[in-house]
């Protein structure tokens, strides 16, 4: 991560306030020092004080709680009420089929009284949803007739860097993503796509097998602006590795599309 010695959030490189525009205080990984406003990453605030109760780690540094290992990633699950991660096999009873939809570990399940998600908490994901349909829709309605034609065509250079990115699967810290211009060429057009597009969007960031489920899913460019991090790693059925990555990614577009992230070209 770029930003590890610097006091701002990874993806809208405010220092105090979030995608919501409160003060807000950073979720910093435990492992590598990943910075980030819990809002801008799609956390309620339940779960973002859940997280701050241990070492929590971010997408890219995640570890089974139990084990402390990377291994089979593909194994790993994510537990919706604290974000730990959990290898299937780890987990007490073990976890056999891979769960649809949201999912909880053993230990949260077992709480007597589980801590409601206040009003605020509520507020705070509508808005988050507002703000990327508001922008969306702004910017849609001033993008012209033939928005829906244009096709995405990345240069060389953008295929270099996926290339680059595939072949270092030892680095966790995935140091293109938040520079991608395939992304930032992404966030200009993204709201005009339909689904083929996004299927030829997410096969060039390098995971074409995982595209299959946008398009199975029909997701064009307003649905892919939309999609939450549960969206991502609950109801595509992908396996949690590829899942992480691409929520990663499209994280970062989110941001570049609401302006919290603009790119520093605007040619």
């Amino acid at each position: 991560h770029q930003n590890n010695s610097l006091d701002v959030c990874f993806f809208c490189q405010s220092s105090q306030e979030g995608l919501d525009g409160r003060p807000e205080k950073f979720l910093c990984c435990f492992s590598c020092g990943f910075k980030a406003h819990p809002t801008c990453m799609g956390y309620c605030s339940d779960l973002a004080s859940r997280c701050r109760l241990y070492d929590w780690q971010c997408s890219d540094c995640k570890l089974c709680c139990l084990c402390s290992s990377a291994e089979n990633p593909e194994s790993l699950l994510l537990c919706d009420e604290c974000d730990r991660g959990y290898h299937t096999y780890c987990h007490k009873p073990p976890v056999n089929e891979k769960p649809v939809g949201k999912w909880s570990c053993k230990d949260c399940s077992s709480l007597q009284t589980k801590p409601k998600i206040s009003p605020k908490s509520e507020i705070e994901v509508t808005k988050r949803s507002i703000l990327i349909q508001n922008t969306v829709e702004s910017v849609g309605c001033s993008s012209g007739e033939n928005s829906n034609q244009a096709a995405f065509t990345p240069n060389s250079h953008c295929h270099n860097q996926v290339n680059h990115q595939q072949s270092s699967t030892q680095n966790l810290s995935l140091p293109f993503i938040d520079d991608n211009p395939l992304i930032k060429q992404a966030a200009k057009e993204a709201h005009g796509w339909n689904v083929e597009q996004v299927f030829n969007f997410i096969s060039q960031l390098g995971f074409a097998d995982q595209a299959i489920a946008f398009r199975r899913e029909e997701i064009d460019g307003q649905a892919l602006l939309l999609l939450k991090r549960s969206d991502v790693l609950s109801m595509l059925s992908l396996k949690l590795g590829p899942a992480l990555k691409i929520h990663r990614r499209l994280s970062i577009l989110q941001s570049l599309v609401l302006g919290v992230g603009e790119p520093n070209d605007h040619n």
